[in-house]
């Protein structure tokens, strides 16, 4: 039996029941006296053969010498410091020998790391064959939800998700369903948590005229999770700018087969490719600027009329071709049963684990 530590057990029940054969999960909890740097030392006495971090870990030798070593599972390193701060820690950490396996969970992460996708001084170039010889990207599991053939309907229920209104598309997605619902038998079940939450950042009248929009339509239905409309809805609709939810904002509708109309920002770009699981809006090579007003992030103009139009062109097209939908939909439920099934995940990390134990 492999014993692990891990720092981001959200449920160690649940984690423990979904750990691949011989290996044991347990919680340590991290003293984080340099927590602002995002570097943190851990206690010295652990019962444990291994330590699975998502954050940036600086362990003393006498501490690690008992232990087989350290395996880094995370996406980015600490927020505050600059890229030449950033690099310099990193390879402080990454190249001692208790550093076993860095585990990146996606392809864009790895992109960014070593320069081949840079989207400004957050990440930073990483060249050295050392430590990319310790990388590997491991995608997360996910437990597969068999095909689910959409219920016969004369109407077409679209459903939009976003945590973040307008960083997610929320405002081009409310105007492209009022312009088509002109032409369409279309409703919609919108979500969104910030959307009356946040009156610093929306008491604005550009705010109130998109309220009054959606609260003049009796056919856009605001809801409160997404998890009863996942089977009701015939499109996904999240055309967002960011990855803030990561791949959680793809990966529940993909599943429950529906198709996806997103971006190729960050992450998502490792989850549905163009016509293959969605319709996919490119927006990794624009170049567009999103500027802060009142502390709430605002899209420049020029983005937001070409999110607007190309957000009405896909939503547009997946509303007129159900075949089209339910061949894309067939497609995304296939994704996470083949890149990110579960099974697979398990048994990838339990390779790891045996070898860095060793």
């Amino acid at each position: 039996m492999i014993k692990v530590g891990l720092t981001n057990a959200k449920n160690l029940k649940e984690a423990n029941s979904d750990a691949p054969s011989g290996i044991r999960y347990s919680n340590i909890h991290a003293d984080a006296p340099e927590a602002c740097k995002g570097f943190y030392d851990f206690p010295k006495k652990l019962d444990i053969d291994l330590i699975e971090s998502n954050i940036p870990c600086v362990s003393e030798q006498n501490h690690i010498q008992h232990l087989h070593g350290v395996i880094f599972n995370f996406d980015v390193s600490g927020k505050s410091l600059d890229r030449i701060e950033k690099e310099e820690l990193w390879r402080k950490m990454i190249l001692r020998d208790s550093c076993k396996k860095v585990v990146l969970k996606s392809n864009a992460v790895y992109e960014m790391m070593t320069g081949k996708n840079y989207f400004g001084s957050y990440y930073f170039r990483i060249k050295d064959k050392e430590i990319l010889a310790k990388t590997e990207v491991v995608f997360p599991g996910f437990k597969h939800i068999p095909y689910m053939k959409r219920k016969e309907s004369d109407t077409v229920n679209i459903l939009f998700d976003g945590s973040q209104f307008y960083k997610d598309g929320g405002e081009q997605a409310v105007n492209s369903f009022l312009e088509l619902q002109k032409r369409f038998d279309i409703k919609m079940f919108l979500y969104s948590k910030d959307l009356f939450k946040d009156k610093r950042s929306y008491d604005s009248l550009e705010h109130k005229k998109v309220i009054a929009k959606i609260n003049s339509c009796k056919d856009i239905v605001l809801i409160d999770k997404i998890d009863n409309y996942l089977r009701k809805a015939d499109i996904f609709l999240r055309p967002t700018i960011k990855d803030h939810d990561g791949y959680s904002s793809l990966i529940m509708p993909m599943n429950y087969s529906l198709p996806v109309i997103t971006t190729d920002f960050s992450v998502l770009n490792d989850i549905a490719e163009n016509n293959k699981e969605g319709l996919v809006i490119p927006i990794r090579n624009y170049n567009y600027t999103v500027s802060e007003k009142r502390g709430s992030a605002v899209l420049s103009e020029r983005l937001k009329q070409y999110m607007q139009k190309e957000t009405l062109i896909r939503l547009k097209k997946l509303i007129e071709d159900k075949s089209l939908r339910q061949k894309l939909g067939r497609n995304a439920n296939r994704k996470i049963e083949s890149r990110f099934s579960l099974e697979k995940h398990k048994k990838i990390m339990k390779k790891i684990y045996i070898g860095a134990a060793e």
